[in-house]
């Protein structure tokens, strides 16, 4: 431990000694206790140890003696054998117990007089059991009246011997327990007002160690509540001294420094409060010059937006014509294809027939060939009939039927050949017609497309104009609403300033209440 903590002891180095203090009272009063403990053991263990074992010895042995004397007279006043017998075995167990009694009271702290007594004892019973066994010998031969008679004569001067040894030694021993007593009622007494005085000298030490550590822990924590009370009040100006440098003086330096910082903390804020009240000043300033230009503004937007809107109304109506031209192109296109497609299928007909024709045209010279054919055919039957004679007469007449009918179908498909070769002609005045025809469709259906196309193209760029016109007036509407919700936030904003600046009114009111001390 340092000097200076011995100079300046903290609250804890005081607190311990106090109770260190108390704890060495508390040890030299339990130490004085336990010795004085000891010494009431010491003369309660010789009365409980030494002088009460005794009396009982003593009195038991008394007692015994007696009930010997009283067995021996059983002995000899026993009419019948098993009754001296009976006798004898108690007188036997009485000398037992006699002897161990003995044996535990010489085991006992003795002073030589009460040795030299015990001694008188012994000797007095040595001479009492030689004439014990007399007694006994003549009670057995029957000779009862000089057992009695020796009884009487030795036995009592014996037995008073005995009784007086025993006597003086229970005087004896009364009286070392009555002295044991004495002393241990002496030694209470004295352990009792020792340690009476000790617990009252604890008392008033531990009194006065706690009403001092008390006033050094109570004065400056009282001091510290004022010095609280007053911050509670708004004084920061009071003055805090410091008395101490143990953990009170610490506190109360904690509380001076919380008061210079709260002070400093205060004048800061007021600057502060100051500027932010200047600052808020401006900002109501600026708020209403912007509220000012918002409203224009939006005023503004109003006009492009209503602007906006008739343009996109023209716009909107031009959009709607090329959508109809579009429509009407669309169906002339259809028309124009239509046609064109069942010019192509006049054309295809047209080839077809031709291409008929010219089947047909081979057929009919088949046909020819097979007329021709068949007339030379015919012919050379008519020969062969005429060869025949009589016979080939109807077959003659058959032949030249058949020739007649080969000659007319020949000149049938003659002039059906004839009439089908003038019509291929005329097929092909109408192919080449159709197919003028045709080409002139195509190019219809071509200029057609390209019209559709760009009518599809001015409606594309009508619709794209349109969309690009209906974002514009959204993103003016949307940048209207923007100008308004700006507005409302200027607005919010100046009422906001307002309210701020009435709470720094209030703050610095709130200061104001504060007492602060020089710097």
């Amino acid at each position: 431990m340092s000097m200076r903590m011995l100079r300046n002891p903290t609250l804890a180095v005081k607190l311990m000694a106090s109770f260190l203090a108390v704890l060495a009272l508390t040890a030299v009063l339990g130490g004085f206790s336990l010795m004085q403990i000891g010494r009431v053991h010491d003369a309660t263990g010789d009365l409980i140890v030494r002088w009460t074992p005794a009396q009982h010895i003593l009195l038991d042995l008394r007692s015994e003696f007696a009930r010997f004397r009283i067995e021996e007279f059983r002995h000899m006043l026993a009419t019948r054998n098993s009754e001296a017998r009976a006798a004898e075995t108690v007188m036997q167990q009485i000398m037992r117990r006699r002897e161990a009694l003995e044996q535990q009271f010489q085991a006992l702290p003795l002073t030589e007089d009460e040795q030299k007594v015990w001694r008188g004892y012994g000797e007095s019973i040595k001479r009492y059991l030689v004439l014990h066994e007399k007694l006994l010998s003549l009670s057995d031969q029957g000779r009862t009246e000089e057992a009695k008679a020796l009884a009487q004569e030795q036995g009592a001067a014996l037995d008073q011997s005995v009784g007086k040894s025993l006597s003086i030694l229970l005087a004896a021993v009364e009286q070392g327990s009555h002295a044991s007593g004495q002393e241990a009622d002496a030694t209470f007494g004295q352990a009792r007002v020792g340690v009476a005085a000790l617990l009252a000298v604890a008392l008033v030490c531990g009194l006065g160690l706690s009403w001092l550590i008390a006033r050094r822990v109570s004065k400056p924590l009282n001091e510290a509540v004022g010095i609280a009370s007053a911050v509670a009040r708004g004084d920061l100006a009071s003055r805090i001294h410091l008395a101490s440098s143990d953990e009170t003086g610490r506190m109360m330096a904690a509380l001076s420094a919380m008061n210079r910082s709260l002070s400093q903390m205060i004048r800061e804020v007021t600057v502060h409060g100051k500027q932010i009240a200047a600052g808020i000043e401006q900002l109501s300033i600026g708020n209403s010059a912007l509220s000012a230009r918002t409203e224009e503004q939006a005023a503004s937007l109003e006009q492009t937006a209503a602007s906006m809107q008739d343009m996109a109304h023209t716009v909107r109506s031009n959009y709607e014509a090329a959508q109809e031209a579009r429509l009407a192109a669309d169906r002339a296109c259809a028309l124009a294809q239509r046609g064109g497609a069942m010019v192509q299928q006049v054309v295809m007909a047209i080839a077809a027939i031709k291409t008929s024709s010219g089947k047909i045209n081979d057929i009919i010279g088949v046909i020819d060939g097979i007329a021709f054919q068949t007339n030379i055919l015919a012919l050379n039957a008519a020969v062969e009939a005429a060869r025949a004679g009589e016979q080939g007469r109807g077959f003659a007449v058959v032949a030249s039927e058949v020739r007649s009918l080969a000659q007319r179908s020949g000149a049938a498909a003659r002039e059906i050949k004839q009439l089908i070769e003038s019509s291929t002609g005329q097929i092909a005045s109408s192919n080449e017609l159709a197919a003028g025809t045709g080409n002139a469709m195509k190019e219809m259906v071509d200029a057609a497309n390209r019209v559709n196309n760009l009518m599809s193209e001015i409606v594309q760029a009508g619709d794209s104009q349109t969309a690009g016109i209906d974002q514009i007036a959204q993103a003016i509407v949307q940048l209207d609403g923007i100008t308004q919700r700006n507005a409302d936030l200027v607005e919010q904003a100046s009422v906001s300033a307002g309210l701020l600046k009435h709470e720094i009114d209030g703050m610095s009111n709130a200061i104001g209440r504060f007492t602060l001390g020089s710097d």
